[in-house]
């Protein structure tokens, strides 16, 4: 009887490139064996080892020409990411391609394989192989016709699509014929085609071969704004273009607002405007959407002489400039002019009043030159020399520490406000009418208060002086 038996073996370092097996053969009493031993009554041979070695293996390696990925069954291959693979002799491998997106499997091609069409492709690794996959891009069944527009208009196709004002945008079977007509707004006129093969003022066709993009260009029309002056002054305008005087004519695109403003020349008015829309004498503001023409009338302004005369020693000045003197004098003004005069009074005298057109001491007086008008300005010579000596009785009270003067050149009883000296604790006050700005001939009349604690007690009778 033959039986084979695996000896006690085991591997604990690399495996070998051959795996060598013993095995016992026990054979019975037959005869004829190798080696032969008695054992008590049987025979026993024992064969010499032997080595088996493994299968071969073949390298599988997977190419790719275009976009897409291959697989394998059984596992191993993963292409695009992992494209070799080691398999036993003779192992049947089978390759599916998936082309990305845009591509189309076009088929397999390798040495030493018969993988014909676009399925799957399946090799008998009995040797090493390669592999290529080859995906091919689609070609595109439409195109994409997309206008832009510069400036106001519409652009229209035929075959429809294009409407654009509103739809600017559209797509094409490949191959198509398209023929874009561009229609200027009103007030502008069309400048031309650029880009996806557009060019020129006239309709474009272009065929649909690869998406395309063109610009339509629409030009705003100019219009002529032509500006007389009549009379002395100038026209100015916004935007710049117009300044009458030395340009009186400019172009503007359809649509502008251009504001004209007159301005007189010197001793001259705006009488005001005249065509296209203007009148008054404020502004003009006209819209371009035609030739326009506009004429602004300047006036000579009359004028109004303002004379002054001067009693006394002192001067008169006016704002605007023109009076400056000091005895007498006179300028011209435009009509409706507004003058101030000052007064100032030389040293030793004080302003006295006005007379003719003006009134009152104030140093100022405002005229409006609608007329001729004439003004006196009277000066008052000062008190110099003299000077008064003003006394009273002590006023008998423990809490008296002083006393104050009042003065005024109105009695206290007219409501007028007095002048105030704190003359301390004595009973007599030299007074100078000079010091005071109080001019020879003025009554001045003079009261006396007590003060002392925080107090104050009633002013005395009034006595009043005649200044010499």
């Amino acid at each position: 009887m033959l039986f084979w038996k695996r000896g006690p073996y085991s591997w604990t370092g690399s495996v070998p490139s051959l795996l060598t097996i013993f095995f016992a053969v026990v054979l019975s009493a037959c005869g004829g064996g190798p080696q032969s031993s008695d054992t008590g009554g049987s025979s026993t041979s024992t064969a010499a080892p032997s080595s088996v070695p493994l299968p071969a293996a073949y390298t599988l390696t997977v190419g790719l020409n275009g976009s897409g990925t291959v697989s394998s069954s059984p596992t191993g291959i993963n292409c695009g990411a992992d494209c070799t693979q080691n398999y036993l002799d003779g192992t049947s491998v089978t390759l599916s391609a998936a082309p990305a997106s845009g591509y189309s499997f076009s088929g397999w091609s390798g040495s030493g394989i018969a993988c014909a069409g676009t399925g799957t492709c399946t090799v008998s690794m009995t040797q090493a192989r390669t592999v290529t996959a080859t995906f091919s891009p689609v070609a595109a069944s439409s195109f994409t016709l997309l206008v832009n527009r510069s400036g106001s208009g519409t652009v229209t196709s035929s075959p429809a699509g294009i409407n654009c004002g509103s739809s600017c945008s559209a797509s094409y079977a490949s191959g198509t014929s398209v023929t874009l007509t561009a229609t200027p707004a009103a007030g502008y006129t069309f400048g031309g085609w650029n880009g996806g093969g557009c060019a020129g003022t006239a309709t474009c066709t272009v065929s649909m071969t690869v998406a395309r993009t063109t610009t339509a260009t629409f030009v705003a029309s100019t219009y002529a704004l032509a500006v007389s002056v009549s009379g002395s002054g100038t026209v100015t305008s916004s935007p710049s273009g117009i300044n009458c005087g030395s340009t009186c004519s400019a172009s503007y695109a359809n649509g502008t607002s251009v504001t004209l403003t007159a301005t007189p020349a010197s001793g001259n008015s705006f009488s005001g405007w005249s065509g296209s829309g203007c009148s008054g004498t404020g502004t003009c503001t006209v819209t371009m959407s035609a030739a326009r023409s506009v004429t602004a009338t300047f006036a000579a302004t009359p004028s109004y002489a303002l004379s002054v005369s001067v009693s006394g020693s002192g001067t008169v000045t006016s704002a605007p400039a023109g009076i400056s003197c000091g005895s007498g004098c006179s300028a011209n003004y435009a009509s409706g002019t507004s003058v101030t005069l000052t007064a100032a009074p030389a040293n030793g005298y004080i302003f006295g009043g006005w007379g003719g057109a003006c009134a009152g001491t104030s140093s100022s007086c405002t005229l409006s030159m609608t007329v001729a008008r004439s003004v006196t300005a009277t000066f008052t010579a000062t008190a110099t020399a003299s000077t008064y000596q003003v006394s009273w009785d002590a006023v008998a009270d423990s809490r008296v520490t002083g006393y104050k003067l009042y003065y005024s050149t109105t009695p206290f009883t007219g409501g007028g406000t007095p002048q105030t000296v704190n003359v301390g604790n004595t009973t007599t006050y030299t007074f100078s009418p000079a010091t005071a700005g109080i001019a020879v001939g003025t009554t001045v009349y003079f009261g006396v208060t007590a003060v002392g604690s925080g107090l104050e007690s009633p002013m005395s009778s009034a006595v009043s002086v005649i200044i010499q």
